[in-house]
């Protein structure tokens, strides 16, 4: 797949925060019991700006075919550790992937005459820390981390795409957690809002799509739900 080079320094320095923060929590761990967290993430983005520009192509384009849909699903896997505590506190360091159903174009160009079937996929891998206090079945969390975003576009007769985005975000997540647990297993259940605390950049789209000024940049609102397995023991 080709790639439009993304500056990594975001990535760098976000690492680097995470590693801190386990090295100073790291003599508390050793009193806590350690859970391998293995789930299935299903959220709704509001991404209004993203859905601007496709909408504006439709139009402008008048696809014959098949037009865009609006880009609002995506799920995916997610897998983490999580240490916790008697009190109820837990720290988690998490992975997430997920992917959008992939957006259709297609039919003539009005101006060229020319078929044209444009496929676009957009996928979402992130890395957290968060911190949740448990009261029995119930708990609450806040979770910090950074986020990679690819918009990557597959056109007709070209076996492999181009990420005209490939950069990350930092986001910030609150959450209710609902955990049954048994000796060795847990299982819960993870309502969650979360947003984007930087503007994610739509320009390099501007080659293929119509971008205009007004939707240069976009920031996305996520709401969700997680299905989490935990193994190891539970307090």
């Amino acid at each position: 797949m080709n790639k439009i080079p993304i500056d990594n320094r975001k990535g760098f320095w976000n690492l680097k925060i995470l590693v801190i923060l386990n090295l100073m929590l790291l003599p508390q761990l050793s009193s806590a019991q350690f859970n391998i967290l293995v789930g299935y993430t299903g959220q709704n983005v509001h991404a209004p700006q993203t859905n601007s520009i496709l909408g504006t192509s439709n139009t402008t384009r008048t696809p014959s075919q098949a037009s865009f849909e609006t880009f609002r699903f995506m799920h995916g896997l997610n897998i983490g550790v999580r240490y916790h505590w008697e009190s109820g506190l837990g720290m988690e360091v998490g992975w997430q992937n997920c992917q959008a159903k992939t957006l259709i174009s297609a039919g003539s160009d009005p101006t060229s005459g020319q078929s044209f079937r444009d496929r676009w996929n957009i996928s979402s891998t992130q890395l957290h820390i968060g911190f949740t206090q448990k009261i029995s079945w119930f708990g609450l969390g806040t979770a910090i981390g950074t986020d990679r975003i690819r918009y990557s576009l597959r056109p007709i007769n070209v076996n492999t795409g181009t990420n005209y985005i490939d950069t990350r975000v930092n986001f910030a997540k609150i959450f209710f957690n609902l955990e049954a647990s048994s000796r060795y297993t847990s299982f819960m259940i993870r309502p969650f809002f979360q947003w984007h605390l930087g503007d994610l950049d739509l320009a390099p789209l501007s080659p293929v799509l119509p971008v205009s000024s007004d939707t240069q940049t976009d920031k996305w609102k996520v709401f969700g739900i997680q299905l989490i397995i935990g193994n190891g023991p539970q307090n």
